[in-house]
C-alpha cells in the first residue's frame, strides 16, 4: 500500500509539473490573451489601442504597490519588476503603422509580436524619461559624480537620453553560439554608444578567469574595430567592460600604453604587446573584488551539489557520452553527439530543483529595487546552508551551473558606476526560466531578443533615442487629444459632445472610466 502511495504521488507531480510552462512567459501570454478577444471579434484595429493603455495603467500600478497587491500580481503571479513606465500604446501604434497587425483577419498576434512592442516600448522609454528628468531641476544620479573616481568610472555623458549603461549577452546577442564577435554593423553601433557617453558591457558566461587574451580572442573584431575609430580615444575606450563567468571576472578596455602588465600574453614584453596593438583588455580585480565575493568553502559546496545533479541525469537520460567540466566558479554539461533541448531543459530543472532544496536560507535577498552602495557578499552563516547566488541554464548545447548570476553581474556594475536599475538596460535572448538572462530583469531594464540580426534592428531604434534631441512625436493619437481625458494611463473618457465616429467615417471606441467600473482584473469582490 505504501509503494502504491508513493507512486500515486510521483505520478501526480509528474502531471503537476507537465503544467508548469518553462519555455513560456506568463506575461506575454497574458497580453496574447488580452488582444485574442478583439482579434476573434475581428475588432483588433479599433479594440487594441484602449487594450494597450490598459495595459499600461496596470503596470503602472503594478510599479506603485510593492506589496504584491496589484491587480496585475493577481492576473500574473510570475510578473516581475517594471524599473521604467512602458509606452506601451505609443510603441503599439508605431509597429501597427509598420506590419499592419490590425488589418490580419487570420493570424492574430504572435508570441514574438508582442516581444518586440515591448521591446520598442522599453526603448522609448527612455526617450520619456528624459522628458521628465529635463522638466525637473534635480539631477538624475547617473549624472552626478561616481563614488570611485578611477579609470573604471571616469565617463562624459553626451546623449540625450535617460540611458546610461547597456549590457549585451554574448551568444545569440552580439555573435553566433560558440562563435567569435565579428559583425562590422554592431561594432559600429557599440562604438556610436561609447562616443556618446554611454559605459558598454559584455556580460557573459564564458569564463576564462582573468586571461585576458581568451577574452580578446572572442571579441578581437570589435577591440581591433575601436582602436581603429579615429573618434574613439582613450577614455572612450575606457567604457567598454566585460564581466566573466556571469559575475566572477571584470576586465576593462584600455589604451596598451596605459593598460597594466596583467593585460600582456605571458613572454611578451610590454613594448612588443604595443607593437601589436593599441587597444587591450585590462584585468580589474582590484576593484571587483571590492564588489563581489564569494566564500570559497560555500562555492565548492554548492558546485558539488550541481556536478551530482548533472551526473544523476546523464544516467537518467542516458547521456553515455556526455563530458562534464568543473571549473573554480562553474560546473558544466557537454552532450556528445548533441542532445536535445528537452533533456538539456530536463538537466537544468533537476540541477535547479537540487540548488534550491540546498539553498534553502533565512537571510532575505537583496532588495532589486536599491541601486548600489553595499558590497554584494556572499558566503555560509550559521543559520544557512548558503546564500550564494548561482545560474543554471540551458546554453543551447550545453548545460551550466554558474556560480553568481547576471543580476550579481549587473548590479555589481550599477554599484561600481553609482547608477539606478532604471538608467540601465539589458540586452539578451534567454529571458525564460532555464536561460541566465532571467535573473537580470530584476536589476535592469532589458531587452529580449532572439538573434544578432534582431540585435542590430534594437540598437538601430536605441540610437535614435539616444543620439537625437527629444522631438514631438508624429505618430501620436492627435485625434484623440479632444476626446480622452487626463485621467491617468488607460482611462480615457468621451467627453460630453464629443464625436463618435473618426474622420474616415470609423465608429470611435470608448473605455469605462476605471478599471474597477469596467470589470476588468478588479479582484476586488
Amino acid at each position: 500500500v505504501a509503494s502504491r502511495a508513493a507512486g500515486m504521488a510521483f505520478s501526480s507531480r509528474r502531471r503537476n509539473y507537465m503544467l508548469v510552462s518553462h519555455r513560456r512567459d506568463q506575461f506575454i501570454e497574458f497580453i496574447k490573451s488580452l488582444l485574442r478577444h478583439s482579434f476573434v471579434l475581428d475588432a483588433l484595429e479599433e479594440s487594441a489601442l484602449n487594450s494597450w493603455r490598459h495595459i499600461e495603467e496596470l503596470i503602472e500600478e503594478h510599479r506603485a504597490r510593492a506589496d504584491g497587491s496589484s491587480r496585475l500580481s493577481h492576473a500574473v503571479p510570475t510578473v516581475g519588476l517594471f524599473h521604467t513606465s512602458l509606452p506601451l500604446a505609443r510603441a503599439w501604434r508605431r509597429f501597427d503603422k509598420r506590419y499592419k497587425v490590425s488589418s490580419r483577419r487570420f493570424v492574430s498576434p504572435s508570441f514574438n509580436e508582442i516581444r518586440e512592442i515591448l521591446n520598442a516600448a522599453q526603448i522609448l522609454a527612455f526617450e520619456q524619461q528624459q522628458h521628465a528628468s529635463s522638466a525637473s531641476s534635480t539631477p538624475r544620479r547617473g549624472d552626478a559624480t561616481p563614488p570611485a573616481q578611477d579609470r573604471t568610472t571616469t565617463t562624459t555623458k553626451n546623449n540625450y537620453s535617460s540611458l546610461s549603461f547597456v549590457s549585451f549577452d554574448g551568444d545569440c546577442t552580439l555573435y553566433s553560439d560558440g562563435k567569435n564577435f565579428g559583425d562590422v554593423e554592431i561594432a559600429a553601433q557599440i562604438k556610436r554608444l561609447l562616443v556618446a557617453g554611454v559605459r558598454v558591457a559584455l556580460v557573459t558566461a564564458a569564463g576564462y578567469g582573468y586571461d585576458a587574451p581568451k577574452y580578446e580572442r572572442r571579441l578581437e573584431s570589435l577591440v581591433r574595430y575601436l582602436e581603429a575609430a579615429a573618434d574613439v580615444d582613450a577614455e572612450t575606450l575606457r567604457r567598454f567592460f566585460v564581466v566573466g563567468g556571469e559575475s566572477n571576472y571584470l576586465l576593462q578596455l584600455d589604451a596598451a600604453d596605459d593598460a597594466d602588465d596583467d593585460s600582456r600574453p605571458p613572454n611578451t614584453t610590454k613594448e612588443d604587446h604595443r607593437r601589436e596593438k593599441t587597444a587591450c583588455l585590462v584585468p580589474r580585480p582590484d576593484v571587483w573584488d571590492r564588489i563581489v565575493r564569494f566564500d570559497d568553502a560555500a562555492v565548492d559546496a554548492l558546485l558539488d551539489v550541481a556536478e551530482a545533479s548533472i551526473r544523476e541525469s546523464i544516467e537518467d537520460l542516458n547521456l553515455r557520452d556526455a563530458r562534464v567540466i568543473r571549473k573554480p566558479r562553474a560546473v558544466g554539461l557537454l552532450p556528445q553527439p548533441p542532445a536535445r533541448r528537452e533533456l538539456l531543459d530536463e538537466t537544468v530543472l533537476r540541477a535547479q530543483d537540487a540548488l534550491r532544496a540546498f539553498s534553502r536560507t533565512t537571510t532575505p535577498p537583496p532588495n532589486p529595487r536599491d541601486g548600489g552602495g553595499t558590497r554584494i557578499d556572499a558566503g555560509g552563516g550559521a543559520s544557512t546552508k548558503t546564500n550564494i547566488p548561482y545560474c543554471a541554464f540551458n546554453g543551447g548545447s550545453d548545460v551550466w551551473c554558474d556560480i553568481g548570476n547576471k543580476r550579481v553581474g549587473v548590479q555589481g556594475l550599477q554599484q561600481l558606476f553609482g547608477l539606478r536599475p532604471e538608467e540601465c538596460l539589458h540586452i539578451g535572448d534567454q529571458f525564460l526560466n532555464t536561460g541566465n538572462d532571467y535573473a537580470a530583469r530584476s536589476i535592469s531594464c532589458c531587452i529580449w531578443i532572439t538573434n544578432p540580426d534582431e540585435t542590430k534592428r534594437v540598437l538601430d531604434d536605441l540610437l535614435e533615442v539616444v543620439e537625437q534631441p527629444p522631438s514631438s512625436d508624429d505618430d501620436s493619437d492627435d485625434d484623440d487629444r479632444d476626446v480622452f481625458e487626463a485621467d491617468g494611463l488607460g482611462s480615457g473618457v468621451r467627453r460630453p459632445g464629443s464625436p463618435t465616429v473618426r474622420a474616415d467615417g470609423r465608429p470611435r471606441i470608448f473605455r469605462a472610466r476605471t478599471s474597477s467600473e469596467s470589470g476588468i482584473l478588479d479582484p476586488s469582490p
